[in-house]
């Protein structure tokens, strides 16, 4: 039941729906609908008054992440019961995915973060300049790890929360000039934040009877089980011949940590790890790192040789001088 716009009317009868409409300006006939419609008009207008500078551009946005709580919030109107215990109020999210809700990636509307910079979208001689961008968190996506954000600039787009650093101090404590917030988590994309990761994974290995290499502390070796361990930042790579050892590892490290199988190596810093069906051999490539070296360089569309010297150069003997004998830093 709807009021008397024909644009709802033009479209529901063409998705083959009877439409009820209700009487001009009664507004109670619909009084679900409308209080909701109220309730989340009253959300949109506490988050755009919170921003600051505020910004009615973006009522769409904060409409959309009115709805995105909304449906993560139980209701009055949707109770199950479990067994023997009292019906208890259930989610809209909840009731269309039969699964509760995740909370932990919600982020205050208007919050100030920071974007990182991709090192291929960088510029140039920008060694010294910010390796991020400051942005405004303006909502969600259908995944809890994709955020949508502003610019300064006012372009709204999408990022990997991996990729997005939220420096919003706590509620209770207003912001003073000349004072800063101590962290009691190191937070994606810091300087020293793969220090700490290190570290942390370390804390988890050694008990476990791994050891650093002499040769390189990135890698860990358990020697009784015959597992190697090389750490890239966040990534990791197992090795080792017996699939049980690594497997038991594995089941360990996702117990203890949030991670993301991808299963056989393939690539590994640009190299390209290419198995053969015996499971004997692998070939080790960078074809991808030399295509964009030739693309660099403009020498992509270049006519290739088989020899890097002209056969038919003669080659005589050197004129002039000898070279002096001369140190070279």
């Amino acid at each position: 039941m709807t009021d008397n716009s024909m644009e709802a009317t033009t479209h529901l009868t063409s998705q083959g729906i009877r439409h009820i409409r209700t009487p001009p300006y009664t507004h109670q006939s619909n009084e679900v609908a409308e209080r909701y419609n109220r309730t989340i008009q009253t959300m949109v207008r506490s988050m755009l008054i919170d921003l600051k500078p505020a910004d009615n551009f973006l009522w769409a946005e904060a409409c959309s992440v009115a709805v995105y709580i909304r449906n993560r919030l139980p209701h009055s109107q949707l109770k199950q019961r479990r067994d023997n215990t009292p019906a208890q109020e259930k989610t809209p999210f909840e009731m269309l995915h039969n699964k509760q809700p995740s909370i932990s990636h919600l982020q205050p509307f208007g919050s100030l973060c920071y974007i990182h910079i991709p090192e291929e979208k960088r510029s140039a001689g920008s060694k010294l300049q910010p390796r991020a961008e400051r942005a405004t968190f303006v909502g969600y996506t259908e995944s809890p790890n994709i955020y949508k954000v502003q610019l300064a600039n006012k372009q709204i787009f999408t990022i990997h929360a991996r990729g997005c650093a939220f420096m919003q101090p706590p509620v209770q404590q207003a912001h003073e000039n000349g004072k800063c917030a101590w962290m009691n988590r190191s937070i994606y994309g810091l300087k020293q934040s793969p220090r700490q990761w290190y570290q942390r994974l370390t804390r988890f290995l050694i008990p476990l009877g791994f050891v650093t290499a002499y040769f390189d502390p990135c890698v860990l070796i358990h020697v009784d089980n015959q597992v190697i361990i090389a750490i890239y930042v966040d990534d990791i790579t197992i090795a080792g011949p017996n699939t049980a050892k690594r497997e038991d590892l594995k089941k360990l490290l996702q117990a203890a940590f949030q991670l993301s199988d991808l299963g056989p190596l393939d690539w590994l810093l640009g190299i390209q790890i290419q198995w053969r069906d015996d499971n004997n051999s692998v070939t080790l490539s960078q074809q991808t790192y030399i295509d964009q070296i030739l693309l660099r360089f403009q020498m992509d569309t270049c006519n290739p040789v088989h020899l890097p010297l002209n056969p038919n150069i003669k080659l005589l003997k050197a004129q002039g001088s000898d070279c002096k004998n001369t140190s070279y830093e």
